[in-house]
């Protein structure tokens, strides 16, 4: 009866004192956005990069997406494809233009 009692006490001192016995996996933390770091695997999603105000911090990924950047009317132009709207046209005052 002993035996037993000490057996089982053993266990429970085992379980008690190293956890990581009982459930070998490892939890991942992160930091989310918002969150300081000081490298780039701690944060749960986006960068860890610098801001002026408050110093290292993780922050949403940027989608590097190419935008599609075009000139308004009046603005100078060399192909018809830069124009938002309207023609690449020539101006004899100032040249090429973007025109409705």
């Amino acid at each position: 009866m002993q035996f037993k009692f000490a057996l089982i006490s053993l266990f429970a001192a085992l379980a008690i004192a190293a956890p990581e016995v009982a459930s070998p996996e490892l939890e991942k933390r992160c930091t989310a956005n918002g969150g300081s770091c000081t490298q780039l695997s701690q944060c749960c999603s986006g960068n860890c990069e610098y801001d002026s105000s408050i110093g290292l911090v993780c922050k949403a990924a940027r989608k590097f997406k190419m935008e599609k950047r075009c000139t308004a009317n009046g603005g100078s132009c060399t192909q018809l494809s830069q124009c938002c709207s309207g023609n690449c046209e020539y101006d004899s005052s100032i040249g090429l233009v973007c025109k409705p």
